[in-house]
């Protein structure tokens, strides 16, 4: 694992930590919802495979650990993140 890797581990874990229980339940912070944001589309856009751990494009990073690592899972995280959209990601429809 990348130490830049371990500091967004150590970043999720402790933004989880910030907030109590019966928050994140309702609504996480933004801060939280970014970090998120961000490392899904990082992890989700890999290229490669995970059957093959042998093979040179396995994918050792995955959102779904990444949820575990932090403390919640990806259920939740994409739950929350379906709420969440970033400043500058809102596209508009051109009317013809």
């Amino acid at each position: 694992m990348s130490c830049e890797y371990e500091n967004q581990i150590n970043k999720g874990r402790s933004l989880i930590e910030k907030c109590s229980c019966s928050t994140l339940k309702i609504t996480p912070s933004k801060e939280l919802l970014k970090e998120l944001y961000l490392m899904r589309e990082i992890l989700t856009k890999q290229k490669g495979q995970y059957k093959d751990p042998d093979a040179d494009d396995y994918i050792y990073l995955s959102w779904t650990r990444y949820c575990e690592e932090i403390g919640i899972t990806y259920q939740i995280a994409n739950y929350w993140l379906r709420k969440f959209i970033p400043n500058g990601a809102v596209k508009t429809r051109r009317r013809a």
